[in-house]
């Protein structure tokens, strides 16, 4: 019978094991209290905790501003821009950034901050190929693709990777109505000449 020496064991650090549960526990909160609008938790928060802005979570892999542009916080958006600006043009696992979420969603305050923060979010795109304009296009939302046109005319003509502009997108509204009309005559007079 063959008599092993019991083997070394690596301590257990239970002070880093709080501190880590502590803060799962305090991003947890931060998430909600993105979600709910609650401004007030939020600053509280990003206050003690600012390096909890850049943070990715979920599957998606999303940070706090692409919860606020989805939900439309604009507030507490301009909170977490202040905290972490380079989340401007984080990008999702799927390569969406906040400015994509706030197009998608209508959210034209939202849109207006990321671009002031960093102007050539406008021009970013997605694993597909989508910039935030073919995501306006899509969502029907005049106002923001005004303003994404106001930094990045060109992306007017930019394709995806099914070779579809943002005009194409925007034809292919459900909602018909002005609303289209409206999408489809702003890119058509938006488009540089080429």
């Amino acid at each position: 019978c063959l008599h092993r020496a019991p083997q070394a064991t690596a301590p257990v650090n239970h002070s880093v094991l709080h501190v880590q549960s502590m803060a799962e526990e305090v991003f947890g909160r931060l998430v909600v209290a993105v979600g709910s609008g609650n401004e007030r938790s939020v600053r509280k928060l990003l206050a003690a905790y600012p390096q909890l802005a850049e943070r990715r979570f979920g599957y998606w892999q999303r940070t706090l501003l692409h919860e606020a542009a989805i939900r439309g916080q604009t507030r507490i958006a301009c909170l977490l821009l202040e905290a972490a600006p380079a989340t401007a043009t984080a990008g999702s696992r799927r390569g969406s950034t906040p400015l994509h979420c706030a197009a998608g969603n209508g959210n034209a305050g939202i849109a207006l901050l990321i671009l002031e923060a960093c102007p050539s979010a406008a021009a970013a795109t997605t694993s597909y190929g989508l910039t935030p304009l073919h995501y306006a296009a899509q969502s029907g939302s005049v106002e923001v693709a005004r303003l994404l046109l106001s930094h990045a005319p060109e992306a007017a003509l930019a394709v995806d990777h099914s070779g579809a502009a943002p005009l194409h997108h925007a034809a292919a509204l459900d909602c018909g109505g002005e609303e289209a009309v409206a999408m489809v005559q702003l890119l058509v007079q938006s488009a540089p000449a080429t």
